[in-house]
């Protein structure tokens, strides 16, 4: 196996596969590699939806950025729920964290990676080797805010799109444990126009990610089509 001679040629036991979009697959994969792990990371959806729109991956819709935002929620959500259901069907080979808890509680959170994984982790050498991302993040955004894109969208985003975003998403942001702060300020007219937007984006995201999954229609449905302002 490729991945297996790359691992041993460089005098190691194990290797990691890191694509997100393979959360489409994993039971496939699991059927493929009877002892393999797998850690579902997970990141509030507010803070991903604000990233994917500052990178230009999501589509051009009507309504604006607000829209945009929305549509890169309810992505964030379709394919969360993908990993975490995977994770309750199997949950002996599966680990769900959140982006937050690993950045903000390393101590806790890497001895728990290591016991799921079998492995001998040091939380302060990996604090002192730091390579790649790691050294360096790899932020869509401009140097900021002292926490590495934590909540960015709280200073960047008006009242109507946090309430907009936080509302489409609901349920996952209880589900992991985020919290919504609604906003009282936005009109109930803004309030329902957001609501069907937000009904017309989960639409849309799960028709574009079945797509990506037939051979033809999945290079349609990827980036070629995901235009930017």
């Amino acid at each position: 196996m490729f991945m297996e001679a790359m691992a041993r040629s460089q005098g190691k036991t194990r290797w990691m596969e890191k694509t997100p979009t393979h959360v489409h697959y994993l039971g496939v994969l699991a059927s493929a590699f009877p002892t393999a792990r797998f850690l579902h990371v997970v990141r509030d959806g507010r803070a991903v939806a604000a990233s994917a729109v500052q990178l230009g991956w999501t589509p051009r819709l009507p309504g604006g950025r607000v829209m945009r935002l929305i549509w890169a929620a309810k992505r964030w959500q379709y394919l969360t729920d993908l990993g975490t259901g995977f994770g309750t069907r199997h949950p002996s080979r599966a680990l769900e964290i959140t982006y937050e808890d690993l950045v903000l509680r390393p101590e806790d959170v890497l001895p728990r990676i290591a016991d799921f994984v079998g492995v001998r982790l040091d939380p302060g050498q990996v604090e002192a080797s730091r390579l790649g991302s790691l050294g360096r993040p790899n932020s869509a955004f401009a140097a900021g805010p002292a926490s590495p894109g934590l909540d960015r969208w709280r200073l960047e985003w008006s009242a109507a799109e946090a309430d907009a975003v936080s509302r489409s998403v609901a349920r996952s942001l209880r589900r992991y444990g985020y919290a919504l702060d609604p906003v009282s300020r936005v009109s109930p007219r803004l309030r329902a126009t957001h609501a069907l937007g937000t009904a017309l984006a989960g639409v849309h995201v799960r028709v574009k990610e079945w797509a990506k999954r037939i051979p033809v229609a999945g290079r349609l449905a990827a980036s070629p089509l995901e235009f930017t302002d």
